[in-house]
């Protein structure tokens, strides 16, 4: 039982609350607001700590999800010349947050996300041709099933 216990649940209502309100706003806006990534990165790295994470467990767990979007990012504006689609911005900043606060369980959580935005991608972006993907709403449901993990 760690000894922390309450303190990490406060901080994961917190944590998803802030969640929610970044998801819902980007659903709308299509539009991170920094303020949620930074915060959310300051929560989870304080959850991660608290359960015990080592340091080479944060720096791995905060940097691959945030490297791969970087990466697809760069290849998508090369193969396409566009800079104005693709994964953005606000998805690299919070993928590092997300990550984190899942750094013990955190592959199937991310796998349902991007699986939920890809189909989510693929059936409403046949709708609209500029079509943007909310991807921090589904980094949060990805939140919500990492608690049932």
């Amino acid at each position: 039982m760690n000894k922390y216990k309450i303190v990490i649940e406060l901080l994961t209502i917190i944590y998803l609350v802030i969640m929610c309100y970044a998801g819902i706003y980007d659903w709308k806006t299509r539009y991170v607001k920094p303020w949620t990534c930074i915060v959310n990165y300051i929560l989870a790295l304080t959850i991660a700590i608290l359960k015990g994470a080592t340091f080479k467990q944060i720096i791995i767990s905060s940097i691959w999800l945030a490297a791969f979007f970087y990466i697809a990012a760069l290849i998508f504006i090369k193969v396409t010349k566009n800079h104005d689609e693709g994964v953005g911005g606000g998805d690299i900043l919070m993928a590092p947050a997300v990550t984190l606060f899942m750094f013990d369980k955190g592959l199937i959580p991310i796998f349902i996300s991007s699986l939920l935005a890809w189909l989510d991608g693929l059936i409403l972006g046949k709708k609209k041709s500029n079509y943007e993907t909310p991807m921090i709403t589904y980094f949060f449901i990805g939140c919500i099933a990492y608690l049932f993990l």
